[in-house]
Order: C-alpha cells, then sequence, then structure tokens
C-alpha cells in the first residue's frame, strides 16, 4: 500500500532553504486539512509523504505497475524539450506532508543517470536542491517541465514494505553534509516522472 498523503500547509519556498512558515491562501483553499490524529497516524507509519501539486491542484500518481510516483500532465500540459517555462504550468509544488525533513533535488534536464542525489547542488542551471522541512511546500515551478522532475529523500521509506520493489524508489548511502538524517546513514529515496503513459524508470539517483 503506498503511503497516504495529506497537505501540511505552509508558504512556497524556492531554492536551498527549508519552508515553514505561515499558510498560503491560494493553496489553503484547495487543500484537506489535517489535524493531531492524522499528523501521528502519519508518524506511527513509518513512512514519508508528499504531494505533487500542479496548477493548484493535487496530482495522483497513475497505476503503474512497476512505478509509484509517475504522474499525467495536468490539461493543457505541453511537453517541453528545452528550458522552462512549460506551456499551459502556471504553478507547480511538492510538498512535505510527513513529520520528517525531506532533501530533493529538483531540475529540468537530467544528462546522466545514477549522479543525482537530494540535497546535493551539481551547480547546473535550472536545478533546485536542498532540504524541505516538515510541512513546507516548495515552488518548483521555475524548473518544471515534466519527465523527470525531481529525487526526494527520506530517512523513511516512500512505501509500505508490502508495496513491492518499484522501479522509482531505492536506498542510497546518505549524501556527506547534507542535513535531515536524524542519525540515519542511509537515505530512501523516491523519483517524480510526469509522462503521458507510465514509462519505464530513469533512475537519476
Amino acid at each position: 500500500m503506498r503511503g497516504f498523503v495529506v497537505i501540511v500547509l505552509a508558504i512556497a519556498a524556492c531554492g536551498g532553504e527549508a519552508a515553514n512558515s505561515a499558510p498560503d491562501a491560494g493553496v489553503d483553499a484547495l487543500a484537506p486539512k489535517t489535524d493531531a490524529s492524522a499528523e501521528a497516524a502519519s508518524a506511527a507509519s513509518g513512512i514519508s509523504t508528499f504531494s505533487f501539486v500542479v496548477n493548484g491542484n493535487v496530482q495522483a500518481p497513475m497505476a503503474c505497475s512497476f512505478a509509484h510516483w509517475e504522474f499525467a500532465p495536468v490539461s493543457g500540459q505541453t511537453m517541453c524539450t528545452g528550458e522552462p517555462p512549460c506551456p499551459g504550468i502556471q504553478s507547480a509544488h511538492i510538498v512535505n506532508t510527513s513529520m520528517l525533513s525531506m532533501p530533493y533535488v529538483a531540475q529540468s534536464i537530467w544528462a546522466s543517470q545514477g549522479v543525482s542525489s537530494p540535497g546535493v547542488s551539481a551547480g547546473g542551471a535550472n536545478q533546485l536542491s536542498g532540504v524541505l522541512a516538515p510541512g513546507g511546500i516548495l515552488d518548483i515551478t521555475s524548473i518544471y517541465v515534466g519527465g523527470i522532475t525531481a529525487v526526494l529523500g527520506s530517512a523513511e521509506p516512500f512505501s509500505a514494505a508490502d508495496a513491492g520493489a518499484p522501479g522509482d524508489e531505492g536506498i542510497i548511502p546518505w549524501p556527506v553534509g547534507v542535513a535531515g538524517s536524524g542519525g540515519a546513514t542511509q537515505m530512501y529515496v523516491a523519483e517524480i516522472e510526469v509522462y503521458p503513459s507510465c514509462q519505464t524508470v530513469f533512475h537519476a539517483w
């Protein structure tokens, strides 16, 4: 079973800083409210959760047999092959709905396989990296074009053990110098991808 997805509201943050501040009224109108019991259930599950929000709407992953985090493009979105902005996209955000810090790396073009680690900047153009605080919202509008979108990291897995071994999740050593481990030596990763249909996963991490 996939980790359930809830929204914890905070204002959008861009770049390498964690976000954890006042709610944004526009996002607040769309987001389901959470309470202490929901947060406690999330923490007790041992699963890291996030939401992917495009044009103000929470996106649901496609039902792919080999991937948990592949999403269809929103209505009107043109799949870009170059630099952003992508036609049809007004906003794109990643929300950390878990109780743990969530390192991330998000970018427009992923030229190499197996080289990107959440929280680690490669110094390239159209890339965001850092650590998203619990309840924080990351604004990725400036780099979002679809395809491989972001790789997220956490000290807890993104799916339950009985969910199988999805191709878009994995485990890497916790990157040196990246905050949020809570003492963990390994990082669970999940890759967000956007395609018209289910695709074989290109491991960016």
